[in-house]
C-alpha cells in the first residue's frame, strides 16, 4: 500500500509543477503582451 501512495504523491507533485509552470508561462506572455503594447505606444508618440 506504502507504493501506492508513493507513485499518488509523485503524480500529485509533478502534475502540481506542471501548473506552476503553465501559470508562470502565461504571467510571462501576459508581460511580454504589456511590454509590446508599451514600445507600441512609444512609437506611435502614445495616441494608443
Amino acid at each position: 500500500a506504502r507504493d501506492s501512495w508513493r507513485v499518488v504523491e509523485v503524480q500529485v507533485a509533478r502534475s502540481a509543477v506542471h501548473l506552476t509552470r503553465g501559470t508562470v508561462g502565461q504571467l510571462e506572455a501576459a508581460r511580454g503582451a504589456a511590454d509590446l503594447a508599451c514600445s507600441a505606444a512609444d512609437l506611435t508618440g502614445g495616441n494608443l
